[in-house]
């Protein structure tokens, strides 16, 4: 195993170079030998519609949020009819929550927009542990040094 400081020093590599290698798949491991995982790569558990409905019905009761319809002031038809368009709304909207495999951990691959946010996580890359042999897949030969 090589370290991620070890491999932009060998291989002469930028840090968001590093980055970009393990987008492109490059398999990370975190110190403590867990593979790391793009969060945007793993499936997601979504909600039945059934669900999104209940849950709708469980908070709309006498609700005053737009979002919510209301359970007063209408036929129950009505207001059912209602909780079924917004079910269905909210059912192709949502996104799920990522099911992460057991010994992973997962990390988000999109560098974000503040640039110190992007520093710590290219800082953070540097920490991860690399198999020389993936390693080789995607960087054949280290850089010549100089003279």
């Amino acid at each position: 195993m090589i370290s991620g400081h070890e491999l932009i020093k060998k291989y002469g590599l930028q840090d968001f170079e590093l980055f970009n290698l393990i987008k492109s798949g490059l398999t990370a491991y975190s110190e403590t030998g867990r593979r790391i995982i793009d969060i945007d790569t793993i499936p997601r558990k979504k909600k039945t519609l059934e669900e999104i409905e209940e849950e709708i019905r469980a908070r709309s009761f006498g609700a005053k949020n737009a979002d919510m319809p209301p359970t007063t002031n209408g036929n129950k038809e009505t207001i059912e009819i209602n909780i079924k368009e917004l079910a269905l709304i909210k059912f192709k909207r949502q996104i799920g929550n990522p099911i992460c495999p057991p010994h992973c951990d997962m990390m988000d691959f999109t560098l974000p927009r503040d640039s110190e946010k992007v520093k710590k996580k290219l800082k953070e890359i540097k920490y991860f542990r690399f198999k020389l042999k993936d390693v080789a897949k995607f960087l054949p030969h280290p850089k010549v040094p100089e003279k």
